[in-house]
Parts: C-alpha cells; structure tokens; sequence
C-alpha cells in the first residue's frame, strides 16, 4: 500500500475554469511566463519544507503511536493544507497562468496539478461549512474505527478459537463487547467454516457501523455537491472524476465512467465463469439449500468482509488439489530468510533490471521488524521525504510469503519516489491515481509466478513447468484480482449516481443490493431494508475517498506487464512472463517512473504500450487469464454462459429486486450446521 501522503479530508473542488480573459496579452507573453516561473520556484522551496514537516509528523505517529503524536500529526495535516490553499489563491490572483497553455505547456499543466492538490483540502469552502465537513468526517471515522461488537449466545467459545482471544470467555457481558472489526471480525470470515458464525460476524458489522453513519453521510453528499456546484461542476461525482478526465482531449476518448463500463462489459464474461465455478464448489461445501445452483453466491461464504477477495476459499476451489502450489512461508523459513534478506531479495529484482539500488539512508532509517519498546502501526507502507534524498520503508515483516509479496510491492514504491524525484514538486507523483498501485502490483505478478519462484530455489519438490500448477496459479490470482475488479466498479458507480440525484436517499441500500446482485453476483446472508447502511462497512466511503483508482489501477497494472514482457522479448504465456535481468524492460519501467505526473497517462500509457494502447484496455488482463478462462469453459460447459438468476424467489425482498437469503435459507443452513458438527 502506497503512503497517501497528502491526505485527502475533504474531496472538494477548486475552481479551474475562470470568465476572466487574457487574451490581450498574447499566449506567449514573456511577463506572464516570468512571472509563473517566479512563482513555482517560490512554491518549490516552500512545499519541500512544508511536505517534510507533514510526512516527519505522520512517521513519528505511525511508528510511535501516541495521542500526541496523532494530534500533532493532524495539526501538521491542517497547517500542510493551508498551505496548499495559500498557494492556489495566490496563484489565481497574481499569476497569468492560462495564457500559457500552448506555448508554455509544462508550466501550465504545474498550475494544474496545484489546482488538483487543492482540490483535496477546503479550499472554495466557507470556514463554517469546512468545519462542519471536517466534523462529519472525524465522526465517520470514529464510528468506523472504534465500533465494537458483542459475541453471539451461544459462540462465546467458538469465537475465543478462532481469533485467540480467550479473556471474554472470563469477563463481564459489557467487556465481552470487544470483537473489532480487525483482527476479530475479519479473521472469523477467513478461517471459520461455520454458516452461522460467518452470518454473525457479517451480520453484526454493518449493525453497529452502518445505521450511524447514514445521516452523517447524507449531509456530507450535500456538503460536497454544494461545493462542486459552486466550482462549476454538476456534482461531486463529476469532480471526482475529473482527475482521470482532464488529461483526455475532448473527443479522443470516453470519460471515465463511460470507459469503465465498457471495460467491465469486456471482463464480465471472464469474470462469470469464474463466479459459476467458485459457486459450485461452494455448494457442494455448504448445501444447494444455502448456495443454490444458479443463484448469486451468498456475500458471508467468500472469506472475505466485504466479498472484494476469494482467496480464502482457495482450499474449496483448487483446479488440481493435489498439484499444491509451493509453501513459500515454509521454504523462507527453512532456508533462514530474515526480513532484512527478503528486501535484499527484492532490491535485487530491481537492480537486475538496471534500476538502482536502495540508497544508505534507506537502509538505515527504514523500520522493517516490529519494535519492542513502543506500538506501531504495522501495515506496510513506503514513505517519501520529499527532499529527493529520504526515502523509507515501514514493515512489521517475517519470513512469510506475504512479506515477501510486500517487500516487492513496496519497493517499486520506492523507485517510482527516486526516479520522479527530479521533478518539480507538483509532478512528483503517478502519472494519475492509480499509476503508483499499478507498477507495485505488476511487480507482484512477476515476482510470485512459479518459474520466478523455482529460479530462486522458493519451489522445492515441485516442477513449475507442469501446466496443472500454472492453472492452480492462475485461479490464486483470480481469486485476488479479478474477483476484486466488479467490486472496486460499483463502490464509485453507486456514489457517483447518489451524487447525481439517480439514487435518492430512501433507496440507498436497496440501490447498492441491486448492484452487487446484478454485476457481481452476490447476495446478503440475511434480510436488508433501507434502516440498515451496509456500503458504510467500507472505510472508503466513510473517510470520503475515491475508491474507482483501484478498478483503474486492476487493468492498468495488467498493461505495464504486458508491455513490459514485449519489450524484454518474452514468448509464451504472459502469466509466465519472469523479468528479472530483463534490463531493456528496467529501461522502458524506468522512463515510465521518471515522467512522474508531467505527461498526461495517456500519453505515458501510449509511449508505454508503443501507440498500443492509449486508455484503459481489458486486453491485456483477458490475455493474462486466457489459460484459466479455457480450463474454466470446458468445467463449466453451458452454465458458464449463463448469468446468476436475479429473480429467484429464494433471493427476494420487499424492494424490488434486491437479494436476500430467506428465513428458509437460514433455517436449512442452521441444520445443516448441526449436521457438520455431528
């Protein structure tokens, strides 16, 4: 996970269209060219110290976590966006910079991103409607964050097994009331194979979170449709959008929610095979009374909290079982792997490409083990400095698969940081939102195939060249991401159409139902109506944050790989595609990181692919999956054509055609729990 540093607490617009005119001056004025450049070059020098200040703030909380360190870190947050607001006003009245767009287009397209950066703090709003949104915000949050739950009659034992904690088996029924959402709640849908325990933890989640948030949340989408109309947009959809738009010239391609659609259209056929597979094998797991043959999959089964990954039913559903995938968390271990010696693994993977090495101050100011004086806030991240020279990694890392996958992950963080570090400060970032999660995830596609895994003795006793193994493979993988790929579509498709009015605030989760039901093919395990608020289960959307960068970043991430084994001269199966010592793939990944934010994507994407691709494109991801989608078609034969049935009576609710699991469905999986516990 990239480090968001420039955390956005209010998705709000500035205004980037003017009716003042400076079309007597000429576009290439040389007062307003100087006067631009004077500008940058005092906001250069300012933003480095300011940036610093924030990002030292934000480290000493994550790896110290105090109270104080929070409150000063959100107070360097406050100052950091006041800054940025500053800046834009000043630019707006005293710099001439729109008369610069043709003859001066990289300074222009600087004030652009100032613009976009602005866009992410208050700036437009009245101090009273910023403070206000800024309190919704925080209670959002707070309700997320430190809502809790009690366990269920009767599962106080089951659930002290399952997530380790057997302290409320002894405390009073108030303190009992302490299963959070993590680690609690998420390890009981990925380890406990209980309909009723996974019903209960699915359950009880979106009954504490949900119900508080809606009010909060409505007012918010007011809040933010007022500001965008006033900065001349329809609503706060179309402002959101606009970082991925403005970069496309008017009529050379659709906008983003246009192409979105159209490259789901392109994938949902993969996607339904996968979907009518993975549905098989869980009805055979748990009953046709519970997962029934042509229905959608019930939302408490997949292992995952908000049905986005499937990778933990991976045992269920593995083409070959008796092919096992390499147990690389085993092999680390055996062979003595330390968390220093996977970075050293991953650093080599990037030097092998000609990339450079990590600098010293990496080395000795990243922390990579868990400390054990102080907390600290464990997921990984990697940190840039802004000063072209500090450059960080935070880790709670072990010899485990996972981190090996990590320290990959975060390390192409790192490169994309060094090589846009000679940038200016306002192009040191993806060439759009998703650029940066795209380049780490390809180097995970690359890193975790079997031959890349035999070529650094992690495969023991295993051939990776057997085919059986490749399709294992490839069903790990689309367990993770193109299961991921509907969900990361509907989270921002349904924000998007209640900005706009389309989905009205009586049918809100009737609405995200009909979605999830009809493009992913999932349904809840009990009774919804419009009192509960499940999409408020999601932090995205009660931390206000753009959530359609993932989707993007999902093909994208497909595309660079594609490009790159093109380049490096790979032949065959692009799943199998190993790029290690490809240096002319380090050459073309290289230019790509350099660029930062200063091309539009279109333009990286079209030098990338070589005027391949210029846009979002499924392509390359179809490409990507080819092997599996044909093992799958010959498994599931004519039912993988067809779509889940939306109108089965055992899937309907008072709303229209919203899914449910009916109290039949309920009483038939509480037999057949008793019957898997005889």
């Amino acid at each position: 996970m990239r480090l968001v540093q420039l955390t956005v607490l209010f998705a709000l617009t500035v205004t980037l269209v003017s009716t003042q005119s400076y079309s007597n001056f000429g576009l290439g004025d040389e007062r307003h060219t100087l006067e631009a450049s004077d500008f940058l070059r005092q906001y250069e020098v300012q933003s480095v110290g300011s940036c610093k200040a924030l990002v030292t703030a934000q480290w000493d909380y994550a790896t110290n976590v105090t109270t104080g360190g929070a409150a000063y870190a959100a107070s360097e947050q406050s100052r950091y966006d006041k800054f940025v607001r500053s800046a834009w006003r000043r630019a707006e009245s005293s710099v001439h910079w729109r008369s610069l767009s043709v003859s001066q287009p990289r300074i222009y397209r600087q004030f652009l991103r100032l613009a976009m950066r602005a866009r992410e703090t208050s700036a437009g709003l009245t101090d009273e409607t910023a403070k206000e949104m800024e309190n919704l915000l925080s209670e959002m949050r707070d309700i997320h964050s430190k809502s809790h739950v009690c366990p269920a009659p009767g599962l106080e034992n089951a659930i002290a097994v399952l997530t380790g904690n057997y302290n409320n088996l002894y405390s009073s029924p108030l303190q009992r009331c302490s299963l959070h959402l993590d680690p609690e709640l998420v390890s009981i849908l990925k380890t406990s194979r209980d309909p009723v325990m996974l019903t209960f933890a699915w359950k009880s989640w979106r009954d504490v979170v949900g119900p508080p948030s809606k009010p909060r949340f409505l007012r918010l989408v007011e809040l933010s449709n007022i500001a965008a109309r006033r900065n001349g947009y329809r609503d706060a959809g179309e402002q959101w959008r606009v970082e991925f738009e403005q970069d496309i010239a008017p009529g050379a391609g659709p906008g983003l929610e246009q192409a979105a659609a159209s490259a789901w259209a392109q994938i949902e056929p993969l996607y339904r095979q996968l979907h009518t597979y993975v549905r098989r094998k869980l009805s055979v797991r748990y009953g046709e009374d519970l997962v029934r043959p042509r229905g959608p999959i019930p939302a408490h089964l997949l292992g995952n909290m908000w049905s986005q990954s499937w990778t933990a039913v991976e045992e269920f559903v593995m083409p070959y079982p008796f092919k096992r995938l390499p147990d690389v968390s085993a092999e680390l271990s055996r062979q003595g792997y330390t968390p220093l010696s996977l970075l050293q693994v991953a650093e080599q993977w990037f030097t092998s490409l000609g990339l450079p090495a990590m600098p010293n101050e990496f080395w000795r100011k990243s922390i990579i083990q868990k400390p054990l004086d102080r907390p600290i806030l464990c997921s990984s991240s990697a940190w840039d400095f802004c000063d072209g020279i500090d450059y960080r990694l935070k880790m709670c890392a072990s010899p485990t698969y996972a981190d090996f996958v990590s320290a990959h992950h975060e390390l192409a963080h790192v490169q994309y940081y060094m090589h846009y570090a000679a940038q200016p400060p306002l192009f040191r970032e993806g060439a759009n939102p998703a650029f940066h999660e795209a380049v780490g995830e390809m180097v995970t596609l690359t890193v975790t195939n079997p031959d890349h895994l035999q070529r650094l003795g992690l495969f023991a006793g295993n051939n990776s060249s057997d085919e059986e193994i490749h399709i294992n493979y490839l069903m790990r993988i689309a367990l993770e991401k193109l299961a991921f790929v509907p969900y990361s579509y509907i989270v921002d498709l349904w924000r998007w159409k209640v900005f706009s009015g389309e989905y009205s605030a009586k049918e809100l989760n009737e609405r995200w139902w009909q979605l999830r039901l009809g493009i992913q093919g999932i349904a809840p395990p009990v009774r919804r109506s419009e009192r509960d608020f499940d999409i408020a289960a999601k932090k995205h959307v009660v931390t206000h944050r753009p959530y359609i960068g993932y989707m993007v970043s999902s093909l994208l991430q497909f595309q660079i790989l594609q490009a790159l084994c093109r380049t490096a001269g790979h032949r065959g199966n692009l799943h199998r595609c190993d790029l290690q010592n490809r240096r002319e793939a380090g050459k073309l990944l290289s230019q790509l990181m350099s660029s930062g934010s200063s091309k539009p994507w279109p333009e990286v994407l079209r030098d990338l692919t070589g005027g391949d691709q210029a846009l979002l494109d499924p392509r390359a991801l179809l490409e990507y999956f080819t092997p599996l989608e044909q093992w799958l078609r010959v498994q599931n034969g004519r039912e993988g054509l067809e779509r889940w049935d939306l109108n089965d009576p055992e899937y309907s609710l008072p709303w229209s055609s919203a899914p449910c699991v009916t109290s039949s469905s309920i009483v038939s999986v509480l037999l057949s729990v008793l019957l898997l516990r005889l």
